[in-house]
């Protein structure tokens, strides 16, 4: 099903870069995922458990079947950014999953994560977010030591991605809606990469 531009759902951001409504809990425009799509397409973001067969329709829609995403990169662990890892990894064998190297060990494991919020979010823990899968094939990131696995940089997406072109990140730190993985935040633009490894 389209709307005319592309899979429902899906937004053309430039430079071959779209952004992917993970219809969080069932509505719209919460939060988002993003297909940078090329020689070894890269999904940054799956959105929650929930969200991973939205998101695997999304990028049918856009020409990526099973084996051909080659990276999913997820920001940090929160459900609604990393939810849907485990479940992405299992649709698309493939793929490697880049995640900080403080948040690999809650992707390899998610027990100690998923108690903790099922500890904030009681009953609805399951209706909201899903139940995370364990992640196969990670690839911890090593950044800084003043980088934080819950702050997005844009070398995270530099190296997990290793293309031409890669985005700009615009407005992240304007408000939890205003955040990477959350629908509205993203714009495109042309970098050297080498230049980029310096961030």
């Amino acid at each position: 099903m389209t709307d005319g531009i592309g899979p429902t759902g899906v937004t053309p951001l430039g430079h071959e870069v779209f952004q992917i409504d993970t219809r969080m809990a069932g509505y719209e425009g919460i939060t988002a995922g993003y297909l940078i799509r090329g020689d070894r397409p890269c999904l940054v973001e799956t959105g929650t458990a929930p969200s991973a067969p939205v998101v695997r329709d999304a990028l049918a829609g856009l020409g990526i079947g099973p084996g051909d995403l080659a990276t999913v990169v997820v920001t940090h662990i929160h459900l609604d950014h990393a939810g849907g890892a485990g479940d992405i990894a299992a649709m698309f064998p493939a793929a490697r999953i880049v995640v900080h190297q403080r948040g690999a060990r809650h992707l390899a494991d998610p027990s100690k994560l998923m108690a903790g919020a099922r500890m904030v979010y009681g009953r609805a823990l399951e209706r909201i977010f899903g139940v995370l899968a364990p992640a196969p094939r990670l690839s911890p990131l090593h950044l800084a030591p003043d980088a934080s696995p819950l702050t997005p940089r844009p070398c995270v997406f530099v190296a997990a991605c290793r293309s031409a072109t890669c985005f700009a990140l615009r407005g992240i730190e304007r408000g939890h809606r205003r955040r990477l993985g959350h629908s509205g935040t993203i714009s495109t633009e042309t970098y050297d990469v080498d230049a980029a490894f310096m961030l």
